[in-house]
């Protein structure tokens, strides 16, 4: 089914420009060494990358991949259920419009969090997407609290970024 599962997100984001400004957004919270999980085409680690930063593209498509690695970006083809990286590899591990494919998204969270030191930075989309058939979980949020600030909530988009640290002294830095 993940080879014909292919958008052309450059398309999606330079037609629709609040899109393009929430992918912007995701690749500025970014830090250090980045992985990418269920990247497609690679659009937004080619943001990322265009910020001077390295990141590595993941996708279970092979066909998202090779479109990834046109853009010049480092790729592998994993399933996000079973990333083929040592713990604690990188410090920032993005997951964009991904978790609501997953009939079981633990598996994926326990993969993200198990090679991410530091941050992790998911987008959901809510009930405004749940007619796509694609979608198995219909994600509902109304409004997201984080230090007593609401994050990107858009009831017109239907998308919510969130960006987690983990606790730990050595990154009270940053």
């Amino acid at each position: 089914m993940w080879e014909k599962y292919i958008i052309n997100l450059e398309w999606i984001f330079n037609t629709y420009p609040s899109q393009r400004s929430r992918m912007e957004e995701i690749a500025h919270y970014t830090y250090g060494f980045c992985l990418e999980v269920g990247a497609n085409d690679g659009w937004v680690s080619w943001l990322i990358k265009g910020q001077n930063k390295e990141v590595i593209a993941t996708d279970i498509s092979r066909a998202s991949i090779t479109l990834a690695h046109k853009r010049g970006l480092d790729v592998v083809c994993c399933d996000v259920r079973f990333l083929p990286f040592q713990d604690s590899r990188f410090d920032c591990v993005v997951a964009g419009e991904l978790l609501e494919h997953l009939p079981n998204m633990g598996y994926a969270l326990a993969e993200i969090q198990r090679v991410s030191t530091s941050r992790i930075i998911l987008s959901l989309p809510h009930e405004f997407w749940k007619g796509d058939e694609t979608h198995l979980w219909n994600i509902v949020w109304r409004g997201v609290m984080y230090s007593g600030q609401k994050l990107n909530y858009d009831p017109n988009l239907g998308f919510t970024i969130l960006i987690m640290d983990k606790k730990r002294e050595d990154l009270r830095e940053h």
